[in-house]
């Protein structure tokens, strides 16, 4: 029964590895194509009237619809075949079970062990084999994490998360989204009052870097905990 469970589990955890490897990309190609929806549509609201002017809208509702078919099939594609992780796992994980517990049967028809010994063979087996279940039901939010700051320059200090008070007065307002891969999805820059220095700029983005570093961190914990 031992030999059945040492098999079965570097099974799982060689699997788990080789899906997140597969899906990994996919998940890149779906923060892409959301970024460059998002970018498009902001795009052509900020710049709605030359898009009138030039008589240009069911051309841009096309580009638009086409946009987002790609973004539509992105998320599609990495979310289907990312929830698989899991479920293929937690079906390894029972194959091993259903072995363990014929072979038991069987050692058991033979006088060889009891059935307390089974059954506490497989209650250990299921304890060993639950965080490797877990990991893998994680895996797909842990590929798909984005996260959201403000970052911004406050009377002369680069300022992290700015509430509604200081985002008001703000000389430098930035928006980074980003993802667990260390990814930009979207960012927003605009100079409030006089245009700012590219070393300002590299300041605040390695701020928002550490910000949403510590968001994922949190993000996380909260999905180990649950």
């Amino acid at each position: 029964m031992l030999l059945v469970f040492a098999l079965t589990v570097p099974a799982s955890i060689l699997f788990t590895k080789y899906r997140t490897k597969k899906v990994k990309p996919l998940f890149k190609e779906r923060s892409v194509k959301l970024g460059e929806l998002n970018g498009f549509v902001e795009e052509k609201i900020s710049g709605q009237k030359t898009v009138k002017a030039y008589n240009a809208e069911e051309t841009m509702k096309s580009r638009f619809e086409n946009k987002n078919d790609l973004a539509v099939e992105a998320y599609y594609r990495a979310e289907y075949l990312g929830s698989m992780v899991g479920p293929s796992v937690n079906f390894i994980n029972n194959i091993s079970m259903a072995m363990v517990s014929v072979l038991g049967t069987i050692l058991y028809l033979y006088a060889m062990i009891s059935i307390g010994d089974v059954s506490a063979f497989i209650l250990y087996s299921r304890k060993f084999s639950g965080p490797i279940n877990e990991a893998a039901n994680i895996v797909t939010d842990l590929q798909s994490a984005v996260a959201a700051v403000s970052v911004g320059i406050v009377k002369g200090v680069p300022m992290l998360d700015l509430c509604y008070e200081e985002d008001s007065t703000a000389e430098v307002d930035f928006n980074v989204v980003m993802t667990g891969e260390d990814a930009f999805v979207e960012v927003q820059g605009t100079a409030e009052g006089k245009p700012f220095s590219r070393s300002g700029m590299d300041e605040l983005m390695d701020l928002a870097r550490a910000g949403i570093a510590q968001l994922f961190e949190a993000q996380q914990a909260a999905l180990a905990g649950s």
